[in-house]
C-alpha cells in the first residue's frame, strides 16, 4: 500500500518536493525505531511487538485511504516509519527464534524471502485492485489484510502458545 502513497498524494495536490519530504519523514523515523523495536522485543517478547506492528500498519493503511489533508501525511508517515520498524524487527526476531540456534538463519532467510515476495507481488495486486475498484478500496483491503494477520498471530499467543 505504501508504494501507492505517491499516487494518493498527487491526487490530493502534492508537488514533487512535498512528496519527497513525506517519504523522507517515514524513513527518518524508521532509523531509530529499528533499534528501539529490537530493545522492546527483547524486553517483552517479539510476538506481542509484531502484533502491535501489524495492527499499527492496518491503521496506517486505513489512514492512507481516508485522510484528505495533505499536511497530515507528514505525521502519518512519521508514525508509519516507527510502525514499520516495529513490524520488521519483531518479525525477524520471531522467525529467527522459530528456527532455534541451528536453523535461525534459515528461518530469517525465509522471512526475508516472504517479505520481498510481498514487496514484489503487493504493488502488482494493489494495482489490479486500485485499477478495477479504486485507490480507496486498495487501501482498505491492505488495512484489512494487515489486521487479519494480527488476528492470526493473536489467537495462538492469547491461547498461551507464544513463539
Amino acid at each position: 500500500a505504501t508504494s501507492f502513497l505517491s499516487i494518493s498524494l498527487t491526487q490530493l495536490g502534492s508537488d514533487p518536493l512535498f512528496l519527497g519530504v513525506v517519504i523522507a519523514v517515514g524513513a527518518f523515523f524508521e532509523v531509530p525505531a529499528m533499534y528501539l523495536s529490537g530493545r522492546l522485543s527483547d524486553r517483552i517478547g517479539s510476538l506481542p511487538v509484531l502484533i502491535v506492528g501489524e495492527v499499527g500498519l492496518s491503521v496506517i493503511y486505513w489512514l492512507y485511504g481516508t485522510v484528505r489533508d495533505l499536511y497530515s501525511y507528514i505525521l502519518i508517515q512519521g508514525i508509519r516509519g516507527t510502525i514499520y520498524a516495529i513490524f520488521m524487527i519483531s518479525g525477524m526476531s520471531v522467525s529467527s527464534s522459530l528456527g532455534g540456534s541451528e536453523r535461525g538463519s534459515t528461518y530469517a532467510g525465509l522471512y526475508n524471502l516472504s517479505l520481498y515476495l510481498g514487496m514484489a507481488l503487493g504493488p502488482y495486486l494493489g494495482g489490479l485492485i486500485s485499477d478495477s475498484l479504486g485507490l480507496w478500496v486498495m487501501f482498505m483491503f491492505s488495512s484489512a489484510f494487515s489486521l487479519t494477520s494480527a488476528v492470526v498471530l493473536l489467537v495462538p499467543w492469547a491461547l498461551g502458545k507464544r513463539a
